[in-house]
């Protein structure tokens, strides 16, 4: 079957005149979803736009519906492809495809670069670690009053994932873990391990 997409009236009666049926996308339904979806769901047909720019998305917002459709040696026919006029249908898909790889390269090279320049200058980024007092607080019950990471969790507030986080940091600076018998772990009671 032949479908068209588009976003526009005026496109919407040139692709009625060419499809069995058209899907007219609505301004609060423009993403790379909906887009997606929309590729995803018509895979087996044929499918028109009028032109690039009915699509109204980006080139990178294009990318999953064009690589989805490029791996299942499908194309989008555009009925209108300004300058490329001579292209036939499948070069053109085609190139607008490079041009969508070619846009998520740069925009990942040029995010590595603001990353590294940024870094350079001391900038972090990510959650802020706990304050020091706090992952002392964590080693401390866990290593010198043999807490749970359940305990721990609930008594300094923080998930039992971020205890595992300070604790397995100590136990790669060759601390023993909080198991084994009773004489492995009443040998660093009292040790102070973590204070600073």
């Amino acid at each position: 079957m032949r479908i068209g997409y588009t976003m526009s009236q005026k496109t919407n009666n040139e692709l009625e005149y060419i499809c069995q049926k058209v899907v007219y996308c609505r301004a609060e339904n423009y993403s790379t979803e909906s887009f997606f979806a929309f590729i995803t769901d018509n895979l087996e047909n044929v499918i028109y736009v009028s032109h690039l720019a009915d699509i109204n998305l980006q080139l990178i917002q294009l990318l999953p519906g064009l690589e989805l459709m490029h791996s299942q040696q499908k194309f989008i026919i555009f009925l209108d492809k300004g300058t490329a006029k001579n292209f036939s249908d499948k070069a053109y898909f085609d190139f607008i495809l490079m041009l969508a790889q070619n846009e998520q390269k740069v925009i990942v090279r040029r995010t590595i670069k603001g990353l590294e320049a940024s870094a350079r200058k001391g900038m972090k980024f990510g959650r802020p670690g706990l304050p020091k007092e706090k992952v002392q607080e964590i080693q401390a019950l866990y290593y010198n009053e043999l807490r749970t990471y359940r305990e721990i969790s609930e008594i300094c507030s923080v998930s039992v994932g971020t205890v595992h986080k300070y604790v397995n940091s100590l136990e790669l600076k060759g601390y023993p873990s909080n198991v084994g018998s009773s004489v492995e772990k009443n040998e660093f009671r009292g040790s102070n391990i973590c204070e600073s």
